[in-house]
């Protein structure tokens, strides 16, 4: 959106963010220093764009007149084209891998699990559904398998999924 004096008054930064979801920059515009082809963290390569349409990565969200709050956590999905980032995709890998390892499933659940995974990472009419489905899981995860998955649901789920998961 522009102003009259034709300047901007809301805008989205690019972010540049690392294959394992580290963000190195939330606008590389003001933060130039920042950009780097390899994560310092994990030695990743790093991208500002999307894999699938080429869409820049939404950084910061720049508004005139208020305080920015810098982002901590890159976005889930391209805002163009509806993929997931490398990043989520992992984090869907990752939760689908653990599910498999459970014994007490049937394969037709850690099926309808990895979806539910999906599901509770944006606040959509089957989210609640999905959260209930996971809180149920976590109850079959075992010492072992439990506290890795608990830690992957707490870091993809939206708000409202994690009070239905972890209601304390």
């Amino acid at each position: 959106m522009q102003t009259a004096d034709g300047s901007r008054s809301s805008w989205y930064g690019i972010a540049l963010v690392c294959a394992n979801g580290h963000v190195l920059a939330d606008d590389l515009e003001q933060q130039t220093a920042r950009k780097a082809r390899f994560c310092p963290e994990c030695g990743e390569g790093t991208t500002s764009e999307c894999p699938e349409c080429g869409a820049p990565i939404r950084g910061r969200y720049h508004e005139r007149r208020l305080a920015v709050t810098p982002m901590r956590k890159p976005p889930a999905f391209c805002h163009e084209c509806g993929e997931p980032y490398p990043w989520t995709q992992d984090k869907l890998r990752a939760a689908a891998d653990l599910l498999s390892r459970m014994k007490r499933l049937s394969p037709e659940e850690r099926e309808a699990l990895a979806i539910d995974f999906r599901e509770i990472m944006t606040d959509n009419p089957r989210t609640q559904v999905a959260a209930l489905d996971i809180k149920s899981a976590l109850g079959k995860a075992g010492k072992v398998i439990g506290p890795l998955l608990r830690d992957l649901v707490g870091e993809i789920a939206t708000e409202a999924a994690r009070r239905i998961i972890f209601p304390n």
